[in-house]
């Protein structure tokens, strides 16, 4: 688990990112302190985060390597995400990982959208629709 007690600036952010590089990108994202209210989100500059209910505060992060990022789409197998598989999220800075630019967030989920989700869920399942993620090829 990182260290993430305060420095002598007071700031949370640990000083290396761990050496994800061999790991799977389920097991990078299992190694993420997690918000039990928060999200895990694949920013467009490679930087895996785990974020607060809130979305504004990033709790942990991991720069992804361009093969961890196409592991991370390859269950949508979908074009979404074209534009950030070349991005190598290593290089960015740990500051950067911590304190991203602005919008680069998700923004909170407002209560209507929310409830528009539950109902639209709620549809699916009453017509049978289920969701299975495929695991990636290559059995990890």
């Amino acid at each position: 688990m990182p260290d993430h007690s305060p420095d002598a600036s007071g700031s949370r952010t640990p000083a290396v990112q761990p050496n994800t590089d061999d790991m799977s990108v389920i097991d990078v994202m299992k190694s993420l302190v997690l918000d039990p209210k928060g999200i895990v989100f694949l920013g467009d500059d490679g930087v895996l985060r785990s974020i607060d209910g809130e979305r504004k505060t990033v709790i942990d992060a991991r720069g992804l390597s361009p093969a961890q990022i196409k592991e991370y789409f390859e269950p949508f197998q979908s074009e979404a995400g074209w534009g950030i598989k070349a991005t190598d999220g290593r290089g960015v800075s740990r500051k950067y990982m911590f304190h991203p630019a602005e919008g680069l967030l998700p923004p909170k989920v407002t209560p209507e959208e929310r409830a528009e989700t539950l109902r639209y869920n709620e549809q699916l399942r009453r017509e049978g629709v289920t969701c299975d993620v495929p695991k990636p090829s290559g059995g990890k």
